[in-house]
């Protein structure tokens, strides 16, 4: 199956009608993303409660946390978990060494490690992450 990729601009048309489907608008259109590449899609303060994502792709979010009271998404998708708050998108490793640099034991901090010990157990307890002898040579997120 090939997936699309959509613009930013497509992006945010098809959240658009999405929200206003969810909220029984005239011109709302349920959001069919099952066909989507979202890899580096920016989706925070995205509501996708009822859209059809591709098969395969988790999504949490956790908000509003840190110092900018933004959210942060965490989208899993075929054992790689890739985090996106504010300016910040990268893997929980990166995400990690940015608030170790940025916050240190502060309060910030503090949340944004108890935000990263959650992702790590959902990661882990995620039914829809291959394990290696699931599928050969699956990458692994570290827990």
């Amino acid at each position: 199956m090939t997936l699309l990729k959509p613009t930013r601009e497509e992006l945010a048309t098809i959240l658009e009608d999405h929200g206003k489907w969810q909220n029984g608008d005239v011109g709302g259109t349920r959001a069919d993303l099952t066909r989507a590449n979202l890899t580096g899609a920016n989706l925070t303060r995205a509501d996708l409660y009822g859209a059809d994502l591709p098969e395969g792709i988790q999504i949490l979010q956790v908000g509003p946390i840190g110092s900018r009271k933004a959210y942060l998404v965490a989208k899993l998708t075929k054992g790689i978990l890739e985090i996106t708050t504010g300016c910040f998108t990268g893997t929980l490793e990166r995400f990690e060494e940015a608030v170790a640099n940025t916050h240190g034991g502060n309060q910030y901090g503090r949340e944004y490690q108890a935000a990263i010990t959650m992702l790590r157990a959902w990661v882990e307890l995620n039914p829809y992450t291959p394990s290696p002898s699931a599928e050969e040579g699956a990458p692994e997120v570290a827990a």
